[in-house]
């Protein structure tokens, strides 16, 4: 149990660690969007890479017969994408 707290901890150090590495991108890209886009692209395929790595079985078109629409949503995505583009905009100022 505390191993996992720790972990838990360690992953929250993280967030601002982000946000300073994507404001250091965004001044290379010149655009809060246009940072979002690589962050995100770049998590993709570091996932893509995982999946096809451990052999993990991704059944798309079954899950989507068994699912809600609004479950495809990614936990609101939109949102992460939201607060990265905000992250990168407001850090600056």
């Amino acid at each position: 149990m505390a191993g996992l707290l720790l972990l838990a901890v360690f992953v929250g150090l993280l967030l601002p660690v982000q946000t300073g590495v994507n404001a250091q991108l965004h001044t290379s890209l010149g655009h809060p969007i246009a940072t979002a886009l690589v962050s995100f692209g770049v998590g993709v395929v570091g996932l893509l890479v995982a999946v096809l790595w451990l052999r993990i079985p991704v059944p798309l078109a079954e899950a989507w017969s068994q699912s809600a629409w609004w479950q495809w949503s990614g936990g609101l995505r939109l949102l992460g994408a939201g607060l990265v583009i905000l992250g990168v905009a407001l850090i600056q100022r």
